[in-house]
C-alpha cells in the first residue's frame, strides 16, 4: 500500500512499501530514495529518466543497473549517506567519468555525501558523466 503525505515546504512524499523506496516531489523534480543493494540492484527503466536517485534510508551501498545504452537516455544520482551509490553498466557498455573509462559492464560508485552524477548515453555502448561532482570510483579492470 502506498502512503502519501505532505512534507516540509510543500514537498509531496509517497512511500511505496513494496518497492523499498520513497518518492519526493518538489516542483518539476522527482527524487527517489533507494535501498536496493548490489545483490539485487534497482534496474533503471524509461520511467526513471529525469528522476534523481538517492541512497536515503539505505543501510548499505545502494546499486542501480543501467539499461543498454541508447543515445539520449539519461539518469541522475545523488549520494545522501556514507553508504553511497553504485551504478553498473549493461553487458558491453562502459561508463566515462572525466578521463576514466570503466571496463565493459563495469561500475562507478561514490560514498561521499554530496557526490552527484548525471549520466547520458552517447550512443549504443557509451555512458558519459556530465559533470561529476566529488570523487566517483571507476571500475577500470
Amino acid at each position: 500500500m502506498d502512503l502519501e503525505y505532505a512534507g516540509r515546504n510543500g514537498v509531496k512524499i509517497t512511500e511505496d512499501a513494496g518497492a523499498e523506496k520513497a518518492y519526493f516531489e518538489h516542483g518539476d523534480e522527482t527524487i527517489e530514495a533507494h535501498t536496493e543493494g548490489t545483490g539485487a540492484p534497482h534496474v533503471l527503466a524509461a520511467a526513471d529518466v529525469g528522476v534523481i536517485m538517492t541512497d536515503a534510508g539505505s543501510a548499505a551501498l545502494t546499486a542501480h543497473m543501467l539499461p543498454a545504452a541508447a543515445a539520449g537516455k539519461h539518469f541522475h544520482f545523488q549520494v545522501t549517506t556514507t553508504n553511497g551509490i553504485r551504478v553498473v553498466a549493461a553487458a558491453g557498455d562502459d561508463i566515462r567519468v572525466g578521463n576514466q573509462i570503466s571496463k565493459a559492464a563495469g561500475y562507478v560508485q561514490a560514498t561521499e555525501i554530496g557526490a552527484s552524477l548525471d549520466l547520458y548515453a552517447l550512443d549504443a555502448t557509451h555512458w558519459a558523466a556530465r559533470p561529476a561532482d566529488l570523487n566517483w570510483i571507476v571500475e577500470t579492470a
